[in-house]
């Protein structure tokens, strides 16, 4: 369960993608909701393969009315296999919406909207045709460990 995501499962995640990097041309992590914006964060902050990497969840569970879950995870999918999103960083895919991991933050406990970049908006929408970017994350000091 997302709740007992702990660094060291995060660091294991890290190596995983590095370790795998010649082998995929992006990565999507599905993640449950509880922790996925600091997994998000410390993947961004740390020295990834300029591929794109996203993360998504669902928040409501495949037996609830309204599940969001498969939607996210092809919307995340989507954008993964899009050579645009190669350079924005870490990236969390929900509802439509595409954040920087560096400003997502979690908003609502059920809402399926939750995941929210106040201070700048998201970088872009997922359209039926398109993938649309409008903003791009600041370059920031990445890391090694």
């Amino acid at each position: 369960p997302s709740p007992h995501i702990k660094p060291k499962h995060m660091l294991a995640l890290y190596h995983k993608i590095k370790e795998e990097a010649n082998n995929y041309d992006g990565v999507v992590i599905t993640h449950g909701t509880d922790t996925l914006e600091e997994t998000a964060y410390f993947l961004d902050t740390m020295k990834i393969p300029h591929k794109p990497i996203v993360l998504t969840g669902a928040m409501r569970s495949s037996n609830e009315l309204g599940s969001d879950g498969v939607y996210n995870y092809l919307s995340a999918l989507r954008v993964a296999s899009d050579d645009k999103a190669a350079d924005k960083g870490v990236l969390v895919v929900m509802n439509d919406e595409i954040h920087a991991a560096k400003y997502v933050t979690k908003t609502h406990t059920t809402n399926v909207s939750t995941f929210q970049t106040p201070t700048h908006g998201p970088l872009g929408l997922i359209m039926k045709q398109e993938i649309l970017y409008f903003k791009t994350a600041e370059p920031r000091v990445r890391f090694d460990l």
